[in-house]
């Protein structure tokens, strides 16, 4: 795995990235959250895992962590490291996205089967994705509607996907059309995600898909909303 390790202590740093090379992962040290935002910013580089301090430089982490699942969706492992196990730390670190978290002082054995847990557990989830009544597989590329399969193409279920990793969370014209074919946006490649997600929404809306409905973003782009007032039969 590529491995973020995000701790302000230099040390520490160094002990823990000692540790998970010597497992045969790579790691790359980040010393603040603006460090490892700023880095992202210039790179893209998106990591498979990410080991976090919970408190960098008298501040939590709390916000980096949900800009992580923004950007990433459940993809990622992250793993808290915090010297306070209180109640209220673990149940803000989990809400916030955390798979799991470990306390100081930290043993090697201990951290490396912590992520490899969370590897398993993300290796057997990951192959379906669900969502109320929708149901994608992405080994075989099906969609399911109340266990109906419709028919996608390629492209609409790349984008049905990039919606759903990253539900309620608004995503631009220039976001959809590099996930999906891989260039930045032009005028005309706006009008290709909007001709697809029109394609991709009557669909879904013909299938019968219950509780969500891709919302357009006017002048941004789009989002799969979660309307929670509704149920699904």
């Amino acid at each position: 795995m590529n491995i973020a390790i995000l701790e302000d202590d230099r040390d520490h740093s160094f002990l823990v990235q000692t540790w998970v090379e010597l497992a045969g992962h790579t790691a790359s040290p980040f010393y603040s959250n603006e460090e490892f935002k700023q880095h992202f910013i210039k790179t893209n580089e998106v990591f498979d895992a990410y080991l976090v301090d919970w408190r960098i430089k008298q501040e939590t982490s709390s916000m980096t962590v949900e800009w992580i699942r923004e950007r990433f969706g459940l993809r990622p492992l992250i793993l808290i490291i915090t010297g306070d196990d209180s109640e209220s730390v673990v149940i803000e670190a989990l809400t916030k996205g955390a798979d799991d978290f470990i306390v100081k002082p930290i043993r090697m054995g201990e951290m490396l089967a912590r992520l490899q847990a969370c590897a398993r557990r993300h290796k057997s989830a990951s192959n379906e994705r669900r969502l109320n009544n929708l149901t994608m597989r992405l080994d075989s590329r099906q969609v399911f509607i109340s266990n109906v399969e419709i028919k996608l193409t390629e492209t609409e279920f790349q984008l049905l996907d990039a919606l759903v990793r990253g539900v309620e969370i608004p995503q631009s014209r220039v976001q959809l059309h590099r996930s999906i074919w891989g260039q930045t946006e032009s005028s005309v490649g706006s009008r290709i995600v909007d001709i697809y997600i029109s394609r991709l929404r009557t669909k879904l809306v013909d299938a019968g898909l219950c509780c969500l409905r891709i919302e357009t973003i006017s002048g941004y782009g789009y989002k799969l909303k979660n309307q929670d007032e509704c149920s699904c039969v």
